[in-house]
């Protein structure tokens, strides 16, 4: 994965080694204005960093890192800045199928495709997501 994830920055969490958990939200997106403390640190960085820190634990942090993959806007599908092959690959998925499993759940329209990544022992609790989730 980490050859063609190119050099753009992601959004990653940082959680302590000892807690290894991760929850946390984002402002703008705050609908319900619900206070809650951040369980993990909002940072940026490239998939080479996220990989070279989550394989060093020196600074005594554990990394989780999610991104969008394909955004749905407008009749258009973008992608971040991968290599041709991943690129390629992300462009072949079964739309039309995405598509009728939102409808067959009433989903609403699918606005993007995510793609998390975190190593072994992590937790990322019971939470609520502006958009459902499929897997």
């Amino acid at each position: 994965l980490a050859d063609h994830m190119g050099s753009q920055v992601y959004h990653t969490f940082a959680s302590s080694q000892e807690e290894r958990r991760f929850a946390y939200f984002f402002d703008e997106r705050n609908e319900g204005a619900y206070e809650a403390p951040p369980i993990a640190e909002a940072r940026r960085m490239t998939f080479q960093d996220f990989v070279a820190k989550s394989k060093n634990s020196k600074d005594g942090k554990a990394y989780y890192l999610q991104t969008p993959v394909l955004r749905y806007e407008g009749g258009q599908t973008t992608c971040p800045k991968f290599d041709r092959q991943m690129e390629g690959d992300l462009h072949t998925m079964d739309n039309a199928m995405m598509r009728q499993l939102a409808e067959l759940g009433s989903f609403g329209s699918i606005s993007r495709n995510q793609l998390f990544v975190s190593f072994s022992d992590f937790l990322t609790a019971v939470h609520y997501d502006q958009q459902h989730n499929l897997y």
